[in-house]
């Protein structure tokens, strides 16, 4: 059972001030998270993988290939950039030493 004490040292450890309603209000809120912990613990698990992460994610890897870049959209694509040089787009610096 929480008491209205650790409510209160929650409270000035997150630098909030507190009503004596509120330190009541949250102490019955974070009373029914721990309670439902508890009945969490008598989940049996036995069997069950450990999750990473919800889903499965998996990794997409493929060939870098060359592409056929059509110089329509290359000069279209330069020229509508906000800064070029030439043929070029400039971008800032990726990697830095």
């Amino acid at each position: 059972m929480i008491s209205e004490g650790e409510i209160e040292k929650l409270g000035e450890l997150a630098k909030v001030e507190l009503t004596r309603e509120e330190i009541k209000n949250y102490k019955k809120d974070i009373q029914e998270i721990l309670d439902y912990f508890e009945t969490l613990k008598k989940v049996d698990t036995e069997g069950v993988e450990p999750l990473v992460h919800p889903l499965e994610l998996v990794n997409s890897f493929r060939e870098d290939e060359a592409a056929e870049i059509i110089p329509e959209e290359s000069k279209f694509l330069v020229k509508e950039s906000p800064d070029k040089k030439g043929d070029y787009v400039k971008v800032g610096r990726v990697l830095s030493f």
